[in-house]
């Protein structure tokens, strides 16, 4: 029997990919989002220059599910990175801080397949609530007041 097993073990190994897709990656990771939150006035990270903290940070999708977020906190950034998903979707997260700052995250995703991968790339992303900009560091700047 254990001889029975390995030899349809070996065979399955040999015969599980009938395609040839050279270097062709098979899958994307979910996409993700990250951003700063600054004094408007000022420029200042609100976690760095300490008016809040990673506790204070609630953000929740349209069922007012939670949503995991990542804080990098490395060199003094305070950056914030959210999963927006693996799949074709659209939907709107709302983010607070604290008891002062509101905004939403509203994005759309989608996902193309081709005969050897998948992949999920954001459409369509907009932030309510707050003015935003492009950071030079590839992260988007939400400005608060």
């Amino acid at each position: 029997m254990k001889r029975v097993l390995k030899f349809s073990i070996i065979a399955l190994l040999f015969v599980a990919c009938d395609k040839d897709c050279g270097d062709e990656v098979a899958a994307t990771g979910p996409v993700g989002f990250t951003f700063e939150v600054v004094k408007e006035s000022t420029h200042e990270n609100v976690f760095t220059a300490g008016f809040y903290t990673k506790s204070q940070i609630h953000i929740t999708d349209q069922n007012d599910e939670p949503i995991t977020f990542d804080f990098i906190a490395e060199n003094n950034l305070n950056l914030i990175k959210v999963n927006l998903g693996w799949e074709t979707k659209t939907d709107v997260y709302d983010v607070t801080i604290g008891e002062d700052i509101e905004f939403q995250i509203l994005f759309s995703l989608k996902e193309t397949e081709t005969e050897c991968s998948s992949s999920t790339h954001l459409e369509n992303l907009e932030i309510q609530g707050a003015e935003s900009e492009t950071s030079e560091e590839t992260y988007m700047r939400i400005l608060v007041p």
